[in-house]
């Protein structure tokens, strides 16, 4: 199964509840592929006062909930759901957009 961008609009308290779900899913043997937000990456820095609800936790302007993982916390996660974890890593990427000069740092 693949989740890309799915698990950080949960809310924390439910994230493991959501991925034993999954896990019941999977036929034996079966993978999981994770991408999502990770801490430090650019969307959480340029989070404005009054967006942070807890620990990496942000609510956008139209209400959705996003959290930020460490790869601790995902990993724990997942192994807390039965998950046997091979591999929890950060994707770094440094996006330009040479038309207004900037570089955006992004961590999934």
């Amino acid at each position: 199964a693949t989740f890309i961008f799915v698990l950080s609009a949960i809310h924390p308290d439910k994230i493991v509840d959501a991925i034993q779900k999954i896990y019941k899913q999977l036929r034996p043997g079966g993978m999981l592929f994770v991408r999502d937000y990770a801490v430090y990456d650019l969307s959480q820095i340029r989070f404005g006062p009054g967006s942070k609800l807890g620990e990496n936790l942000y609510v956008r302007q139209d209400g959705t909930r996003t959290y930020f993982f460490s790869k601790e916390s995902l990993g724990q996660m997942l192994e807390k759901a039965g998950f046997r974890v091979v591999d929890v890593e950060y994707h770094r990427k440094n996006i330009q957009n040479v038309k207004k000069g900037i570089c955006m740092k992004r961590t999934w």
